[in-house]
């Protein structure tokens, strides 16, 4: 089974490319939703509140991911402070879902993850593929399908690591500032060319 790391900044395009990937075959994680699943599990849930206090939750007492994303990209020690937390926990369960489809005999599996490279998930996979798109396209996306202001998406932009480092770390990089039939085509050619032969 052969194991991708998809990559690459805030409003990239990674889950559309995340999205052509399973229907060429692949499995998919995302990262992004274990971390929400997460938030609500007790020991990640407590270790949260001790460590941030009760403004940040809601009045049902479960963690507001907004008032904790806020937090979060207004100041740097902070966010490092919910990765120690959140990574490690992600990766577990990433790990055990990967070993999941690997006993079901899938032959690919995706793992879609935004700090792949800023939580050190390099060894969990064989190829890292990195969905590139210019800040301006990026922001621009990130306003019309998440409602954030451009500040937050910068701020966000901002605390993540340049995608010059990220394109150079990876195997293959997709430029998805293009329409959707070029992007498909483009995601195709990838896996004929990496992904077909290790099947």
């Amino acid at each position: 089974m052969i194991v991708i790391g998809l990559t690459g900044n805030l409003g990239t395009g990674k889950s559309t490319v995340a999205r052509m990937l399973v229907d060429l075959g692949a499995a998919h994680i995302e990262a992004d939703s274990i971390g929400h699943e997460l938030l609500s599990r007790e020991s990640v849930h407590a270790e949260i509140l001790s460590t941030f206090g009760t403004g940040i939750t809601g009045i049902d007492g479960q963690i507001d991911r907004q008032k904790l994303g806020k937090l979060v990209f207004s100041d740097s020690s902070v966010r490092e402070k919910l990765n120690a937390i959140m990574h490690p926990a992600i990766r577990e369960e990433a790990q055990r879902r990967i070993d999941d489809y690997r006993a079901q005999g899938k032959k690919a599996v995706i793992l879609e993850a935004a700090l792949f490279f800023e939580a050190e998930w390099e060894p969990m996979v064989d190829q890292i593929w990195v969905a590139y798109a210019p800040r301006e396209k990026a922001v621009k996306r990130v306003k019309a399908n998440r409602g954030m202001t451009e500040d937050d998406a910068l701020s966000r932009l901002q605390a993540q690591m340049p995608m010059k480092e990220k394109m150079a770390r990876a195997d293959a990089v997709i430029d998805t500032d293009c329409s959707l039939k070029d992007l498909k085509r483009r995601v195709g050619y990838l896996w004929e060319q990496l992904v077909t032969p290790l099947l």
